[in-house]
């Protein structure tokens, strides 16, 4: 038994003792491969993929919400929006898949997972000293609805609001998820 089945708490607050799953380990997660190989979750390799015992893979979450009188998929509304709000999303969720292949000058993946095999390039670096509400504010994106992602997910892992995260730690929760497998989808 693991993830969040045990917890702690200290003068701030209650918080779980791990995750509650462990997201497609990339190729620089040598030490989680390893263990995974050795736990059979991992069973062999197909042209360099990892290939997965299926019983331990956990398809993405598929979340709903009511939004303006009706049911939609995810979280992020696509339904009864402005047209300004879309071409936010997009700018966002393009900008997201082109960090995770974005290498640092130290030839690194800027955002990677475990997280001390991200690029200590200090032009990624700084992102560390403005928050991610400002970052966003930064490039343009105003939406509320993107917004109040962005905050859920800052709220969900790390327990802050993301204008108290910082912008670099805001945009490897999106950028470092970036494993595959020969047989899972990349959001498993």
């Amino acid at each position: 038994v693991g993830g969040n089945s045990m917890s702690g708490s200290n003068s701030i607050s209650k918080y779980p003792w791990g995750a509650h799953y462990v997201p497609l380990p990339g190729p620089e997660a040598h030490y989680v491969r390893e263990f995974f190989e050795e736990i059979g979750i991992i069973q062999g390799y197909q042209k360099g993929l990892p290939i997965f015992n299926e019983y331990y893979l956990c398809s993405e979450a598929q979340e709903r919400l009511f939004f303006q009188g009706e049911w939609q998929e995810g979280l992020v509304p696509q339904h009864g929006i402005q047209q300004d709000d879309k071409r936010q999303y997009d700018e966002f969720f393009t900008f997201i898949e082109s960090l995770k292949k974005k290498k640092g000058v130290d030839k690194k993946y800027v955002f990677s997972i475990p997280l001390d095999s991200s690029s200590q390039d200090p032009e990624y670096l700084k992102l560390d000293l403005i928050s991610m509400s400002e970052f966003m504010r930064e490039k343009g994106w105003n939406s509320s609805y993107l917004n109040w992602y962005v905050n859920y997910c800052c709220r969900d892992d790390y327990g802050s609001p993301h204008n108290k995260v910082s912008a670099w730690a805001g945009l490897h929760y999106f950028a470092s998820r970036a494993g595959v497998g020969a047989n899972a989808d990349a959001q498993s």
